[in-house]
């Protein structure tokens, strides 16, 4: 399978502070990839409730994420950075108890 890449153009005009921004969509992306069906099927319920322009089709739901006002991508990120937290968790339960069953 091709590994799907992933283009975020930045403007040459672009200020630094929208750099900051462009930067944290773009490292949203990858951090993206790492959520299963249950955590992506809440990032598109994000989508819905804000009313952000998506297309489907038999290949997924796509959006730009640039595209994307502040408020729903925050909610987005906030709900990442939640997902990335709780497999942290869950890595170091797992760890936890396989020191307890070696002892």
């Amino acid at each position: 399978m091709r590994k799907k890449r992933i283009f975020l153009f930045i403007d040459m005009n672009t200020t630094p502070d929208e750099k900051v921004l462009l930067e944290q969509r773009k490292a949203f992306l990858q951090n993206l990839k790492i959520l299963v069906k249950s955590e992506y099927e809440e990032i598109f319920r994000i989508i819905k409730q804000y009313d952000v322009p998506y297309s489907e089709n038999s290949n997924g739901i796509f959006f730009d994420i640039n595209a994307i006002p502040n408020v729903p991508f925050q909610k987005m990120c906030e709900f990442l950075e939640f997902c990335i937290i709780q497999r942290k968790h869950e890595e170091n339960r797992k760890k936890e108890i396989e020191d307890l069953l070696r002892n």
